[in-house]
């Protein structure tokens, strides 16, 4: 009897593991490992373009070009994270900070975006999107496995990053363990994007800061769950397939002391 199609695939990528998981029972199987091949492809390709230690990144070109009043051409889905980051930068008071290892808030220090393009004003200033890169990846990978008719008609797609980031096309249950709980916490997820931030276990302060945390906040953490493929909209955000993105911006920012209050209508948040 021929076995429904579920394909397995797993990369390394952002400093962490990638995994997803394809499942549809009406669908080819080679065709659908075409397609999550496709899937890590994607997701690689992100990391490539995000990566401070990577010189051809677009992260390292417009590092390179701060100061200088060069503009660094950037795709849309970036110009997109850059201008919530630094609008979720000035809602919560500096709570998360794409620029955190070099601010200094003078008149000079910017992130200057237009339309496809973007720099830093002064020189030394440097970028740093770790807080968003999965969110990124996640949902540009939503985009490819909705062209391909997953998330519809029984077809379910799992892809996470590290499994602090999850997209979920179709009905899902996951497994999440918030600060200090002896357990794990059941949530059902159907065709949302979670994720979840936490500086609990972490052991070094350098580690914290590397991702946006600014260490004075207090313990906890944060679990953020946003639509896939239907808009958040607020004053602050009104963005369709976006919500891998908000997501890691908004838990990031709430771990660093953020009001969840002031999360987009649209999110869902939970905190510990």
């Amino acid at each position: 009897m021929e076995q429904p199609a579920v394909i397995q695939l797993a990369t390394h990528a952002m400093g962490t593991r990638f995994e997803l998981v394809l499942d549809a029972k009406d669908m080819d199987p080679s065709r659908l490992r075409a397609i999550g091949e496709a899937v890590i492809e994607e997701v690689l390709w992100w990391h490539g373009r995000l990566s401070a230690f990577e010189a051809s990144s677009v992260v390292a070109a417009l590092n390179r070009a701060a100061g200088t009043g060069a503009w660094t051409p950037i795709d849309a889905r970036l110009e997109r994270a850059i201008r919530q980051a630094e609008a979720v930068r000035a809602l919560t008071d500096g709570a998360l900070d794409i620029c955190w290892k070099t601010r200094r808030d003078g008149p000079q220090d910017r992130v200057e975006v237009e339309a496809g393009r973007a720099r830093l004003t002064r020189a030394g200033q440097v970028l740093d999107l770790g807080c968003v890169g999965k969110g990124l990846a996640l949902d540009a990978a939503a985009e490819m496995l909705s062209e391909h008719g997953l998330g519809r008609d029984g077809r379910r797609a799992l892809v996470h990053g590290g499994t602090s980031s999850v997209l979920a096309m179709g009905a899902w249950r996951v497994a999440v363990r918030m600060r200090d709980a002896d357990a794990t916490e059941a949530l059902e997820l159907l065709d949302q994007h979670l994720s979840v931030s936490s500086n609990v276990h972490r052991a070094h302060v350098a580690t914290l800061r590397a991702s946006g945390i600014d260490t004075r906040a207090p313990v906890r953490s944060a679990a953020v769950i946003a639509p896939v493929g239907s808009g958040v909209g607020d004053e602050l955000a009104s963005e369709v397939g976006a919500g891998g993105m908000l997501a890691e911006l908004w838990s990031t920012a709430i771990v660093a002391g953020a009001d969840a209050a002031l999360a987009p209508r649209g999110l869902t948040v939970l905190t510990r």
